[in-house]
């Protein structure tokens, strides 16, 4: 690890780093940040990649390689491991948000994953010649990855290096990017993130007077912003006295831009003088006409069959509570096509134990009790599921069968080929997500109800409103989002 040694007094003279050998006009860097959307496209389309890299998991898909098709491109997901191919064996176990050296090879005939001592190789026809980007995929670079890059080594089928990438930041504009000591090329991102700029690599033992000189405009500024907090601070704390005081004696708000009927909010500017700003009371940025609610009410045989089919690696997320449990078992969430074992559920039987299935013939049956009036969340990730509740997994089994007798969800029942079982149970619903193996977003249900009062929920995706297939819906609380001005309406 590198450290900064200050104020050694008695030194008469200042180290130099210990950094790579770059042209005048760059700074190295220990690495360089991706944002999605980013990328860096080598030029180089056969050979083999060896990243030293640390992936931000944040539960999105982060691709990166020369192609669209079956092991030209690697990913790292949230699921504890590192995917190469579609094989049984395609995959390799590590921790991605760990830094990690990681080599990827290809040529035109066999790819191959290294990751520690673990090795996948898999055979395909890849005569596209599409090149390697780096944080992103090559032929369909709306897949990108959210990772550091140390460095990038790149060599040929004689095992001669070819390129050696290392991240920089150009002194003349600020520019961040990855320099190739081989060719002398600076390669800065052609995708539409950005890049953020890690610590300065080496070491630098000075003397107290260089310290004093090279760090002075860093503690100016340092001091500059702990002025600023305080002062933030205590007009923060000046202005909610101040809101208090109005409210004790009800002073009557002044005659700015808060229209009739609205609910707005006192906010004083650095001379004392107040300001009222409404208050945005439609959360998630529904359209005009719904209301958000901290949950929807799905009383008991009451359910929402949706029209979205999960796959065995796409992804499904439900947040909701138990509320009343039949004396015969039932379903949360579900759809198959076929009987047992079939398709994607989450049920729980009579003695209020819990079940997974997960298109695989080999049914997850917990030994542990569901409660009544608990949240819980539930989460399907590319054959792992999962059940939680405050913070703490009560129960969790990775499937191996494949995309099997898969059918629509329904949400507090069963959608058992077109049939609507176990839908017995009453819950409150707080969300349901759902992604395709891609990583994209395919439903996304917020409570909400209509301006007749109809109590459904709203998918942000196809922008619809989808009510009670059968049964009764019943609205929870108004979900309330305080902000400053009109543009305060985001998801």
């Amino acid at each position: 690890m590198r450290k900064l040694l200050l104020g050694l007094i008695g030194l008469l003279f200042a180290v130099p780093a210990v950094a790579t050998d770059l042209p005048a006009g760059y700074t190295e860097l220990e690495y360089i940040e991706s944002e999605r959307g980013a990328y860096i496209d080598t030029g180089i389309s056969y050979g083999k990649f060896v990243h030293d890299i640390q992936f931000t998991i944040d539960g999105q898909r982060n691709l990166l390689g020369c192609g669209v098709s079956d092991s030209q491109f690697w990913e790292a997901t949230a699921a504890d491991r590192f995917i190469f191919s579609s094989s049984s064996n395609g995959y390799i176990l590590g921790n991605p948000a760990n830094r990690n050296i990681v080599e990827f090879s290809i040529n035109k005939t066999e790819a191959s994953l290294t990751v520690g001592n673990d090795t996948r190789t898999h055979t395909h026809s890849n005569t596209s010649n599409r090149t390697y980007l780096l944080f992103a995929l090559n032929g369909s670079t709306t897949y990108s990855a959210l990772a550091k890059l140390y460095s990038l080594k790149v060599y040929n089928d004689s095992d001669v290096l070819i390129q050696d990438l290392v991240p920089v930041k150009r002194l003349s504009d600020g520019e961040v990017g990855l320099y190739d000591t081989v060719s002398g090329q600076f390669f800065t991102n052609q995708g539409t993130g950005t890049f953020t700029a890690g610590p300065v690599a080496g070491i630098h033992i000075a003397t107290t007077a260089y310290n004093s000189a090279r760090f002075s405009p860093v503690v100016t500024e340092l001091n500059d912003t702990i002025a600023t907090i305080r002062s933030v601070v205590t007009n923060t704390i000046n202005q909610t006295k101040a809101i208090a005081d109005l409210q004790a004696i009800k002073q009557t708000r002044p005659n700015e831009n808060c229209p009739a009927g609205k609910k707005c909010l006192l906010v004083e500017d650095d001379a004392g003088q107040p300001h009222w700003y409404e208050i945005i009371e439609n959360a998630y940025g529904l359209p005009s006409g719904y209301t958000g609610l901290e949950y929807v009410d799905m009383q008991s045989e009451s359910y929402l069959q949706t029209d979205i089919v999960p796959t065995y690696d796409g992804r499904v997320e439900m947040d909701f509570q138990t509320t009343t449990f039949p004396a015969v078992g039932g379903a949360f969430m579900g759809g198959r096509s076929a009987g047992y074992p079939a398709g994607l559920i989450l049920g729980f039987n009579v003695n209020k134990t819990f079940v997974f299935d997960g298109f695989s013939e080999n049914r997850y049956q917990s030994t542990n009790l569901l409660t009544n009036n608990t949240r819980y969340k539930y989460t399907w990730n590319n054959q792992v599921a999962k059940l939680e509740t405050g913070g703490s997994v009560v129960g969790t089994n990775t499937f191996t069968g494949e995309n099997a007798n898969g059918s629509a969800l329904a949400i507090n029942a069963l959608n058992n080929n077109g049939s609507i079982i176990g839908n017995e149970a009453g819950i409150y619903l707080y969300s349901f997500k759902v992604w395709n193996a891609l990583g994209e977003l395919v439903m996304d249900l917020i409570p909400a109800k209509n301006s007749s009062g109809v109590v459904g929920m709203y998918d942000t995706v196809s922008e619809t409103f989808k009510t009670a297939t059968a049964g009764t819906f019943a609205a929870g609380p108004e979900t309330v989002l305080f902000g400053i001005g009109p543009e305060f309406n985001s998801h």
